[in-house]
């Protein structure tokens, strides 16, 4: 009786015994099948593409870039170089415009959530 592989069960027919075509093939249709299952890489030893699962995922060149998904630093915060020119700054609230300040004190007379233009500054109660 033939011998098999050790991690693939190949069948090793000894030296005594005749030359099987239908042993043969049953080895090659095994390597076949194994070497259908594994992934082969390109010459620059990555996964080419058609190879790779079907997944919902952000390519690497869209991170951090206009129009593509932002990073986190270090600290765990969007870096500031990622933000908009503009941010930061308020240009109306409640369509009142220019120099916009928001305070949280000196208007115990107003309601949380109401605002209040005052000596052209716009008071806002957010607690």
């Amino acid at each position: 009786m033939a011998e098999k592989t050790e991690h693939y069960g190949l069948n090793k027919p000894r030296p005594e015994e005749f030359y099987d075509v239908n042993v043969m093939n049953e080895n090659m249709d095994r390597i076949d099948a194994e070497l259908k299952r594994r992934v082969i890489l390109n010459r620059e030893g990555k996964v080419p593409s058609e190879q790779l699962p079907a997944m919902d995922y952000v390519p690497t060149s869209e991170k951090g870039k206009a129009s593509g998904v932002a990073t986190l630093g270090a600290d765990g915060k969007l870096p500031s170089e990622q933000l908009p020119d503009d941010v930061g700054s308020v240009k109306s609230v409640n369509g009142a415009t220019g120099e916009v300040v928001l305070y949280s004190y000196g208007t115990a007379d107003l309601e949380a959530g109401v605002s209040k233009l005052e000596n052209g500054a716009l008071y806002f109660v957010y607690k």
